[in-house]
Formats: structure tokens, C-alpha cells, sequence
């Protein structure tokens, strides 16, 4: 999957594309796997299944950064609707 990264609090999410915010649960034992990413830095990872809730959620078991990005990258719309149910942008 590829998106834009979103950090919120102890939280990780990524905004896809063509889709909503799923937030990450971390599946590998690396600790430090989102240390260095930024929000709004655009990231591949490679997950599990796709839980269907609001923000959805998977398990990731890799994560690339792709290119730098920022605040501004991420998409108003999701990011107002994450804001309605009281999830921040860090």
C-alpha cells in the first residue's frame, strides 16, 4: 500500500490514495520503524488484512519511505473528517 504518512498522538496512519486513513499496528520487531517519518511523507508498506472500520486498521510488516512530504500533502477532506472524531495531526 501506498500513502501518505499520519502521525496523531502514539498513532500511525496512512492515507492511501485512492482510499481512507488506516491507522498501522507495527507487526515487525523493529521498534524504530516509523522514527524519521514525517507527516505527510509519502511511504509504501506492506500489510496484513484491512480491518473495515473508521479509521481502519492493519499490521505492517515493512515501511519505505518514498519521498518527503509534508502537513500540506495530506487530503483536506480526511483530514477534517479525522478531526470530527477527535484524532490529531502531529
Amino acid at each position: 500500500m501506498t500513502g501518505r504518512y499520519l502521525r496523531s498522538g502514539e498513532s500511525h496512519l496512512i492515507i492511501p490514495e485512492n482510499g481512507g486513513a488506516t491507522v498501522m499496528n507495527n507487526g515487525t520487531d523493529d521498534t524504530s520503524i516509523f522514527d524519521g517519518l514525517d507527516t505527510g511523507d509519502k511511504i509504501e508498506v506492506v500489510c496484513d488484512y484491512i480491518l473495515e472500520s473508521y479509521p481502519a486498521s492493519t499490521t505492517i510488516y515493512s515501511c519505505k519511505l518514498l519521498e518527503d512530504g509534508g502537513p500540506e500533502d495530506l487530503p483536506q477532506d480526511e483530514i477534517d473528517t479525522l478531526a470530527e472524531m477527535g484524532w490529531t495531526i502531529d
